[in-house]
């Protein structure tokens, strides 16, 4: 949108010369929490064992059905992280904060029940990383505001 040889930003300067483009608010806040969140390993670290534990339990139907057999019929499900747009992370931390306990409880049914040595080793050091302190405590600030 905002390139200077083929994008609306030209088109737009084409037709009215004196038009600005001003990038949108909402994209300049988002830039600047990316930037912000490199900086810190502890949240880069939150934010990765969020993904993996979302991608552990979101690549097997079986591991799925699990998560959901303890959640019950509850609206608020696991969801994967968007890379980009920040606001949208909230939902993915809501959920974990909302469910933390099913949560722990699928991936120690996984870890002590599964066939798979590679499969109980991987529940196993995820819920080691959701047992972390650190990651209680983002969870929950996160959802305070």
């Amino acid at each position: 949108m905002s390139g200077r040889y083929n994008s609306v930003q030209k088109h737009i300067k084409d037709i009215q010369p004196n038009a600005e483009y001003v990038h949108c608010a909402s994209y300049n806040l988002n830039l600047v929490i990316n930037n912000a969140v490199r900086g810190c390993m502890e949240i880069q670290h939150f934010f990765i064992t969020l993904q993996e534990l979302y991608n552990f339990l979101g690549n097997s139907i079986k591991r799925w059905d699990l998560l959901s057999k303890f959640t019950s019929e509850s609206e608020v499900t696991l969801k994967k992280l968007n890379p980009t747009r920040w606001s949208s992370r909230i939902n993915t931390i809501t959920a974990i904060k909302l469910r933390f306990f099913d949560i722990i409880k699928s991936l120690s049914e996984i870890a002590l029940n599964s066939k798979n040595v590679d499969e109980r080793y991987e529940a196993d050091n995820i819920k080691k990383n959701c047992l972390n302190l650190n990651l209680c405590c983002f969870v929950n600030l996160c959802t305070m505001f």
